[in-house]
């Protein structure tokens, strides 16, 4: 998190000197891997190999999809829960894989947390749960009100209450899975 936002103040002062700032993406899982030297006695590399670490590579291109930084897999938001404030994204199918899982963002230390960002995790929560309910509406003006008073688009909140808005005005085929598949890599 320190990172993140050294990097949002070095993007700011870059284009304030009307330089190029830039960006990053994180995506951080945790699990087991097998980790090393890997490769031949002529040619090897020290890596980290596994379905873990493929899901985190995967993990690293969610962000910008969601209008935020870092967004972390179910294993290391149940781990790091206690030291920091997670909000749930949605659930996902990452590309190369069957299974849906559950993508966090973390938001704040736990320690320096606010009732205002309390508020926005347990308000996206209900908009989330007013979305898998299908009850796209309701998901729609919560998310919208979070959008417009907590975090400015482009953000996790403005994301998805576009995706809201899109089955308002074209409902999904049913039965429908509120799964997201993500296509790319």
């Amino acid at each position: 998190m320190e990172i993140v936002e050294g990097v949002r103040l070095t993007r700011e002062e870059d284009e304030r000197l009307g330089e190029s700032g830039f960006n990053i993406k994180v995506g951080i899982n945790s699990g087991v891997a097998v980790v090393g030297n890997i490769g031949s006695e002529n040619r090897y590399s020290y890596t980290a190999m596994g379905e873990e670490v493929n899901l985190a590579a995967r993990l690293e291109s969610i962000p910008p999809l969601y209008g935020c930084t870092v967004v972390v897999g179910e294993h290391t938001a149940q781990m790091a829960n206690k030291l920091f404030l997670m909000r749930e994204l949605d659930w996902v199918v990452v590309k190369g894989t069957a299974k849906s899982i559950a993508i966090y963002q973390p938001i704040v230390d736990s320690a320096l947390a606010t009732d205002q960002h309390k508020d926005l995790v347990r308000s996206f929560a209900q908009a989330l749960a007013h979305y898998r309910a299908m009850r796209f509406a309701e998901a729609y003006a919560e998310w919208s009100d979070l959008a417009a008073s907590y975090e400015l688009p482009p953000s996790p909140s403005s994301v998805m209450a576009a995706r809201a808005y899109s089955f308002i005005q074209q409902p999904p085929a049913l039965p429908w899975d509120p799964v997201h598949v993500l296509t790319s890599k």
